[in-house]
C-alpha cells in the first residue's frame, strides 16, 4: 500500500474545505438570489404608509400603545431603516441579512478559535460559518416568513443575525482581558447592544436573557483570577439591557390586545414548553433526518481530518474528558435554549407559529454542529500503530469532500422555486402599475386581479374592508381597492 504523505493530505484536507465552502455558498447565493422576488406583503403595505405619513417617534408611541406586536421597538427600527429606499428594500434585503449573517458568524467562529488553545485554520472557520446559515434557511419552518417576508423577518430573522455580532463582540471584550481593567465604553456598549438586539421579539430575548444567566453562572463557579471580575462585569451589562428590553416589551399597553386569554400559570408554562420542545425535536429529526445528519457528519469529518493529521499533537487526557463532558452537556443547554425561545409563545397560549420556531431550528442546527466536530476532535484521538495518522487524516477528508456535494444538491431543489417566485413577482409589478395607473387617472375605487397568499401570508382581499386592503388603499392613497379572481 502506497501511503500518503504529510503535504498530500494537507492538500486534501484544503481541498475537502474550499470545495465545501464553495457549494455552502452557492445554496446561499441562491436563497439570496430568491428574496430579489419579494414584494410588500400583509403588515408590510400598513408599515410602509404609516412611515410615510408620521415621524418615528409618534409612529413608535402609537405601536406600542396600542397595535399587537408594537412592543417590539427594535422591528420597527428595523423596517424604518429598510423603508427608507422603499420597496427595493424588500428586495435586497434577503441577500444583505445572509451577507451580514455570514460575516457576523466569521467574526464569531474566529473569536472561538481565539478563545481555545487549539488552532483552528481560517478556512474552517469560513466553512462552519457558511454551513449555518445554510442548514438553518434549509430548514426553516417556514422559509418565506422568515426571510423573504420583511415583516416576519424583523421579528424573527433579524435577532438572530445581530446576535451573531453580540456573541462576538462580548467574546473578544472577554478574550482580551488579562489581568487589567477593560474599557469604560464597553460596559455601555455591551449593554445597548443587548437591548437592541432583545428589542426584536420576546423569544430571542428570552433566549439571550437565559444563555447570558447561565454563561454568568459558569464563569462565577469556574472562573480564577482577576480578570474573572471583568468578564462577569461585561456579561452582567449585557444581562441588564437584555432584562431591559423584556420590560419594556412586557410593559406595553397593547399587550391587553394579543392575549385573548388569561395566561397560564408558572408550572403550565414550563411543562408546556418542555413538552412542546420535545415534540418539536423529535419532528424535526422524524422529517429533516438527512439536514440532521449532515449537520452533524460535515463538522465530525471536519474537525477528524484536521486533529489525526501528524502534525496535530493528541490532546491530553483531561482535555478528552472535559470534551467528553461537553458532549453530554450541549444538548441539555440546546434543550433549555429552545424551551426558552418557545415560552414567550406558550404564555399567549399557543404552540409556536412557523416563523417563530426559525430560532429554535437555529439553535438545534448549532447544537448538533458542536457535537459533530467535538465528537470529530476525540475520534481522532483514537490512533493505531498500524494505522498511520496521515491516512485516516485523508480518509476523514475524502468522506467530507462527498457530504460537501450536499448543498449543490440543495441549491438545485431550490432554484426549481425561481421561475414559480419571479412569476408571481411579475404579476405582483404588473398589479403594482395598474394600480398607480389608476390613481394617476383620478380613479379611488376600483378592483384589480387577485394574487393568491404565499406560504400563509394573506394578499389583497375580495372584501374592501379587510385590514390588508385598507393598507393597501392607504400605501396607495386612494379609497378602495378589491381583488378579484384573476389568471395567477
Amino acid at each position: 500500500m502506497v501511503w500518503l504523505k504529510r503535504q498530500d493530505s494537507h492538500g486534501i484536507i484544503n481541498l475537502a474545505l474550499i470545495l465545501g465552502i464553495a457549494t455552502v455558498l452557492s445554496a446561499l447565493i441562491i436563497y439570496a438570489y430568491l428574496g430579489t422576488f419579494s414584494r410588500y406583503l400583509a403588515d408590510d403595505f400598513c408599515n410602509a404608509r404609516q412611515f410615510a405619513s408620521v415621524n418615528l417617534g409618534k409612529y413608535l408611541i402609537k405601536r406600542y400603545t396600542e397595535v399587537p406586536g408594537g412592543n417590539r421597538f427594535s422591528n420597527i427600527l428595523f423596517i424604518w431603516a429598510s423603508e427608507i429606499i422603499g420597496l427595493k428594500s424588500v428586495i435586497i434585503l434577503p441577500a444583505l441579512m445572509i451577507f451580514i449573517w455570514l460575516i457576523g458568524l466569521i467574526w464569531l467562529l474566529h473569536e472561538v478559535s481565539l478563545s481555545t488553545p487549539a488552532k483552528i485554520p481560517r478556512l474552517v472557520n469560513i466553512f462552519m460559518a457558511g454551513l449555518i446559515p445554510f442548514l438553518s434557511i434549509l430548514q426553516a419552518p417556514n422559509r418565506y416568513q422568515t426571510l423573504y417576508w420583511r415583516s416576519g423577518m424583523a421579528t424573527h430573522f433579524a435577532p438572530v443575525v445581530f446576535m451573531a455580532f453580540l456573541a462576538a463582540f462580548v467574546l473578544q471584550r472577554t478574550r482580551r482581558i488579562d489581568r487589567r481593567r477593560t474599557a469604560w465604553w464597553v460596559y455601555p456598549v455591551c449593554t445597548v447592544f443587548a437591548f437592541i438586539v432583545g428589542g426584536f421579539s420576546e423569544p430571542p430575548d428570552v433566549v439571550l436573557i437565559v444563555m447570558l444567566i447561565i454563561v454568568i453562572l459558569v464563569i462565577w463557579w469556574r472562573g480564577r483570577g482577576l480578570s474573572r471580575k471583568y468578564v462577569l462585569s461585561i456579561l452582567i451589562w449585557a444581562l441588564g439591557g437584555a432584562l431591559l428590553a423584556l420590560m419594556v416589551m412586557i410593559l406595553s399597553p397593547a399587550n391587553q390586545f394579543r392575549l385573548g386569554t388569561p395566561p397560564p400559570g408558572f408550572l403550565t408554562l414550563v411543562e408546556r414548553s418542555i413538552r412542546y420542545t420535545l415534540e418539536f425535536i423529535w419532528d424535526s429529526i422524524k422529517t429533516m433526518i438527512t439536514p440532521t445528519l449532515i449537520s452533524l457528519l460535515i463538522p465530525l469529518f471536519t474537525f477528524w481530518s484536521l486533529f489525526s493529521h501528524p502534525d496535530r499533537e493528541p490532546l491530553s487526557r483531561v482535555l478528552c474528558q472535559r470534551m467528553w463532558l461537553v458532549i453530554a452537556i450541549v444538548p441539555l443547554f440546546m434543550y433549555v435554549l429552545i424551551s426558552a425561545s418557545f415560552a414567550p409563545s406558550v404564555y399567549g397560549q399557543s404552540y409556536p407559529v412557523e416563523r417563530a420556531r426559525f430560532l429554535g431550528r437555529f439553535l438545534m442546527t448549532v447544537a448538533l454542529m458542536m457535537e459533530g466536530a467535538i465528537i470529530g476532535v476525540l475520534a481522532a484521538q483514537f490512533r493505531h500503530r498500524s494505522i498511520k495518522p496521515v491516512f485516516m487524516s485523508s480518509l476523514a477528508a475524502f468522506l467530507l469532500i462527498i457530504l460537501a456535494f450536499y448543498p449543490v444538491r440543495a441549491a438545485f431543489q431550490t432554484s426549481k422555486l425561481i421561475p414559480v417566485y419571479r412569476e408571481r413577482a411579475a404579476a405582483w409589478d404588473a398589479r403594482d402599475a395598474q394600480i398607480r395607473a389608476y390613481k394617476a387617472e383620478g380613479k379611488l375605487r376600483f378592483k384589480v386581479e387577485e394574487l393568491h397568499g404565499i406560504d400563509g401570508i394573506k394578499e389583497l382581499d375580495r372584501r374592501a374592508r379587510h385590514w390588508v386592503n385598507r393598507c393597501a388603499a392607504n400605501y396607495y392613497g386612494v379609497e378602495k381597492i378589491f381583488a378579484i379572481p384573476g389568471f395567477y
